[in-house]
């Protein structure tokens, strides 16, 4: 095996760190010399609630209306000044709460034109903002309000700020140096799955992936344990997979097939940070993955959350919380803290570096279609074309770059189908047995919402267990090894970890302390028959919502509405996909010979009772929306539509791939209102580099093909 992808990876990630920290990229000061500012009420210098500092700001004042009490208003004015074209300010605190404002204000009209940003808390985040044609060099007043008395009703504001954006450098460095790190260990997994034959190399590497998954899952227990002992076993886990990549050079070799994957998810990985970063907004990657598309919760947030208390050795019992550390499955937090020892050796900001890794989880549903594709009998060159083809879908760049960790269990989970129709036999062999229950334990510790597609799954189970009480025994034991101590976590640690079973099963959002199956019994208790039928149907219904005619618009003020429609709504997130449908009766009636019937016919069972289960079980009517889901289902939908696709004809698969670029690039490049700014060049840069990378292996790949069918 050659190093050079690996060695590149890691001098860029320096490069690109030294960069992002130099003053030429990364220095704030006053964009106006001598500014005045006027102030009433309780805003005072560096009058924010004790956080962070203001990080790479020379000479740059700034104001809070904390001032020691969150009960504490005020105004502050700074002005009059031109209007730029760009305005770069930098926030703290809460300024979305009610009572707090910002504004310019022009001083010949007295006009108002609002300035939205997100809760920040208690630090600091720089946002640029794009002021219009008609504003621009009049004299306006930038102005800070808080008339707020609540909890949280505070916020801090610096000066007009000059200087450069250098996120998009920083978010890359971060990518590529968790990537090193996470791909050595990677690596390692990689190579004790090929020994074991028994394993097909198309799966080979998600099953490495979920190798270093399962790790991350020891890292949570071990920093649970003790912060010490978490640090201790880290370091050591990088240090051992680093070693073991060195060791591997030039006497170690990789198939092919195993690591093309790998190269795609990394090219797939950078095209997506490029087009989060596309806009000049100096925001962290977490809360600029939330408002990039719209103005989504901070539920990608919370693993983070988790880590950096288990890090420091803080409790995770959180009474006061809307959610509680038990309300999350724990895979994600474990998978950032594998690196938290590394980031903190290297002085790098938790947050961003956090985020990146996880970005990495996220994209392992590359890993997942390739596999499945491959046992729907599409030829692999061709599998690697269509994941590549179908990563130009606004459902996986949104939910891979918000990192909540819902596509790396969809991975898992359909990995551990399509290993239940590998070789065809009736007895599954006990280690894909006990693989399959491993994975299916990985993805419920990933996110709780697969549940729906592992209740579908159960027949497919059953019968690969050939209904053998040792097979199911063996079966049970390996999930219950990784799940039973989460579910202990829950009960005795920091009970009841049932938040999302009452909202999604009973309709209760907000906390309280019934039981789950109380909750359940007391909501349907209040219903009529005909009423629970009609919730029902609403919840299926709610699949073909929508309004179909916007996927035919290409206005950019009609974006936001697309990306509502495609975010919310199963059918809508196909896109053009959806054509596949048309292709399956083609496929049955002209090549019923040549394909695969009993497997395509069990993914697609598979998928209507998942959505049969979910919508039967969710309880608020109208409630089914693509992320309270299974993303199992989602991939396994893409997987089939696209197959169905190829088989009938490439033309097809070019038709569609050529609808799903114009309607990607129209619905998801255009920013929404909270994160409009100017074009970043680096990340325009950055996303010519990834198109091209893609294109050229794709193209490899395609021609690999080709060769092979001359043959």
């Amino acid at each position: 095996m050659r190093l050079w992808p690996w060695i590149s990876a890691l001098v860029l990630a320096v490069v690109l760190m030294l960069l992002a920290s130099s003053p030429a990229f990364n220095r704030m000061r006053p964009g106006y010399s001598g500014l005045p500012s006027q102030i009433e009420g309780s805003f005072t210098r560096d009058g924010q609630y004790p956080g962070e500092a203001l990080a790479n700001a020379f000479d740059v004042r700034s104001w809070g209306s904390w001032s020691g009490d969150d009960a504490h208003t005020g105004v502050i004015r700074f002005g009059p000044l031109r209007a730029p074209a760009r305005l770069r300010v930098a926030f703290s605190g809460y300024p979305l709460n009610q009572g707090i404002q910002l504004f310019l204000e022009r001083t010949d009209t007295k006009a108002r034109l609002p300035i939205y940003t997100e809760n920040v808390g208690e630090r600091w985040q720089v946002k640029i903002f794009t002021i219009p044609a008609d504003w621009i060099e009049q004299e306006v007043v930038f102005t800070a309000v808080d008339n707020s008395t609540a909890m949280y009703g505070w916020m801090g504001v610096s000066e007009p700020l000059a200087g450069e954006d250098a996120s998009f450098l920083r978010a890359l460095a971060a990518w590529l140096l968790s990537g090193v790190l996470l791909g050595s260990l990677w690596l390692v997994a990689l190579r004790a799955v090929l020994e074991r034959e028994q394993i097909p190399q198309h799966f080979a590497p998600l099953v490495a992936a979920a190798v270093v998954a399962l790790c991350g899952y020891v890292a949570f227990w071990m920093y649970f344990a003790s912060p010490i002992l978490g640090k201790i076993y880290s370091v050591a886990l990088l240090v051992f997979g680093l070693t073991k990549l060195l060791e591997y050079r030039g006497r170690v070799a990789f198939p092919r097939e195993v690591l093309v994957p790998a190269a795609l998810l990394a090219a797939v990985g950078f095209l997506y940070i490029g087009i989060l970063h596309l806009y000049a907004n100096s925001i962290e990657q977490y809360p600029l993955a939330a408002y990039r598309w719209g103005a989504l919760p901070a539920d990608n947030h919370l693993p983070q959350l988790v880590a950096n208390d288990l890090y420091r050795g803080a409790s995770l019992r959180w009474p006061e919380a809307d959610w509680l550390s038990s309300d999350r499955p724990p895979l994600q937090s474990g998978w950032i803290l594998l690196l938290m020892p590394a980031k903190e050796l290297l002085g790098l900001d938790a947050y961003p570096f956090g985020a990146l890794s996880a970005l990495w989880l996220q994209s392992l549903w590359v890993f997942g279609l390739y596999g499945l594709f491959v046992t729907l009998q599409v030829a692999r060159p061709r599998a690697l074309v269509l994941v590549g083809a179908l990563a130009l879908n606004g459902f996986f760049l949104l939910h891979t770059v918000y990192t909540w960790p819902k596509m790396a269990a969809g991975a898992f989970v359909c990995g551990a189908f399509a290993l239940y129709f590998e070789g065809g036999a009736k007895r599954m062999p006990h280690p894909h047995l006990l693989l399959c229950s491993a994975l299916l334990a990985l993805a419920w510790l990933a996110h709780g919402g697969v549940a729906f597609s592992l209740l579908a799954l159960a027949p497919w189970a059953a019968h690969r267990l050939g209904l053998e009480p040792r097979r199911a025994v063996l079966a049970a034991a390996a999930f219950a090894v990784l799940a039973l101590p989460w579910m202990a976590y829950q009960k005795f640690y920091d009970p009841p970890g049932n938040r999302l079973l009452k909202w999604h099963l009973g309709g209760q959002v907000p906390k309280d302390t019934r039981g789950t199956l109380q909750t359940i019994r007391e909501a349907y208790a209040g219903l009529t028959w005909s009423q629970i039928a009609e919730h029902k149907v609403a919840n299926l219904k709610f699949q073909t919502a929508g309004t179909w005619p916007w996927i035919f618009t290409v206005s950019e003020p009609m974006a936001q509405n697309r990306r509502n429609d495609e975010f919310f709504v199963s059918t809508r997130a196909l896109g053009w996909w959806a054509l596949g449908l048309l292709a399956l009766p083609w496929l049955l009636l002209r090549r019923r010979a040549a394909f695969p019937v009993g497997i395509h016919a069990a993914l697609l069972v598979w998928i209507f009772l998942t959505l049969l289960v979910w919508c039967l079980l969710m309880f608020i009517p109208g409630s089914t929306v693509v992320h309270q889901g299974s993303f199992a289902m989602m991939l396994a939908a893409f997987a089939l539509l696209a197959s169905w696709l190829s088989s009938a004809s490439r033309w097809a698969v070019g038709v569609v791939v050529a609808l799903q670029l114009v309607s990607f690039s129209a619905t998801w490049l255009p920013p929404a209102v909270a994160a409009r700014a100017p074009l970043n060049p680096l990340a325009v840069a950055g996303i010519g580099v990834a198109v091209i990378a893609l294109v050229v292996l794709l193209w490899k790949v395609g021609r690999a093909q080709r060769a092979t069918a001359q043959m």
